[in-house]
């Protein structure tokens, strides 16, 4: 047991054994955490009801024991729980910002675009977890990706090595991502709020997949204008322009998607 003060409402902070037994403690969890791991029980609940929330530790004789989990759980040692139920390290994991992007980015394009091993498990998200995000995000240290980041991390090498099937799940999720592409608004109200809208990170960037297998942006970087044209109907035409990929353009979302883009 602790050492008290005399009316036992308190522990004393500088005992001597006070402190050797807070070492103890944190040491305890620490291996605690590595035994349930390989029990298959290393959950995001878990990890949420370890000393994560710094609030609660800082300043405190049991500050100690905040500090030894968290040296574990930034460490080498494979722990969080990623989107492809495995664990993995801090280092080589991102944290996902919203769900949408968990679903149309996988772990092989984790891997192309971030330079990480996959995502955080999505279930991160979810409300009932929100001091383990904080604690991945501020603690930790995290990488963490939201749209905004995703549109910055978008690279001509990586749509390139996408396929036609996922550029039209692609598209069919810009619809509801319009930040991402849409044009400079300027300064005014929006949303109640008066704000500058700038031009979304993808407007300028190769997103476009053409007949031929070539990817291009949609607008002259020089003059603002259409330099891509949907697909005609009529195969008589003789085309001299770039044209979308008719596989592509042919679907519902997808196009929906090019209608309002170009």
């Amino acid at each position: 047991p602790y050492n008290t003060s005399t009316t036992r409402e308190d522990i004393r902070k500088k005992d001597p054994w006070n402190r050797a037994l807070i070492e103890s403690t944190g040491d305890l969890i620490s291996e605690s955490i590595l035994e349930i791991k390989t029990m298959g029980l290393l959950t995001l609940s878990f990890l949420e009801s370890m000393p994560v929330d710094y609030n609660k530790f800082e300043d405190t004789i049991f500050e100690p024991i905040f500090d030894k989990v968290l040296e574990l759980l930034s460490g080498e040692q494979k722990l969080i729980p990623t989107q492809s139920n495995k664990y993995d390290s801090a280092a080589n994991l991102v944290l996902p910002l919203n769900s949408s992007l968990v679903d149309i980015i996988n772990k092989k394009q984790v891997q192309e675009l971030f330079e990480r091993n996959d995502w955080v498990n999505s279930q991160i998200l979810r409300t009932e977890f929100g001091s383990l995000r904080n604690y991945f995000f501020e603690n930790i240290d995290m990488d963490s990706v939201g749209t905004e980041q995703f549109g910055e991390f978008f690279t001509y090498e990586f749509m390139k090595n996408q396929s036609d099937d996922w550029i039209i799940r692609f598209y069919g999720w810009l619809i509801d991502n319009e930040d991402l592409w849409r044009k400079d608004q300027g300064c005014g109200w929006y949303d109640n709020e008066f704000q500058k809208l700038e031009e979304g990170t993808l407007r300028s960037k190769h997103i476009i997949r053409l007949e031929d297998g070539a990817n291009v942006v949609p607008f002259s970087p020089a003059t603002g204008d259409t330099c891509v044209y949907l697909p005609s109907e009529d195969k008589s035409i003789d085309i001299n322009f770039d044209v979308v990929n008719s596989k592509i353009a042919k679907d519902g979302q997808a196009r929906e998607f090019l209608e309002k883009q170009v």
